[in-house]
């Protein structure tokens, strides 16, 4: 039996799912069948992945620590959002993967 997908995972596979379908210019049901996606499913996560961060959410400045690595190759980013929360973000990243990650985790913290 598969293991089931973290929640990192199925929002990096649903970014790259409607990625592909927005470049397709195919239909949503055309592009779920040929894809053997669940239309039903497509729609969930397009419109989880769309909704933009909730703004009641309280802004505040966190502290940063910088690190001083000279090598390119193992520079990194990494996001805390919490104490039991961080994104890990390594050179040549996808930015729109990356902005959704951060949108769905904060919308996923601001429910909790």
């Amino acid at each position: 039996m598969p293991r089931r997908r973290t929640r990192v995972e199925c929002i990096e596979y649903w970014g790259d799912v409607l990625r592909q379908h927005q470049e397709s210019g195919l239909p949503v049901r055309r592009f779920c069948k040929e894809h053997k996606v669940s239309e039903p499913s497509f729609y969930k996560w397009r419109k989880q992945l769309s909704s933009p961060i909730e703004t009641t959410a309280k802004v505040a400045f966190v502290p940063v620590k910088v690190t001083d690595e000279s090598n390119e190759s193992s520079s990194r980013i990494e996001i805390h959002m919490g104490p039991s929360l961080s994104v890990s973000v390594t050179p040549g990243f996808d930015k729109e993967t990356l902005t959704r990650v951060v949108a769905a985790l904060s919308n996923s913290a601001a429910r909790s």
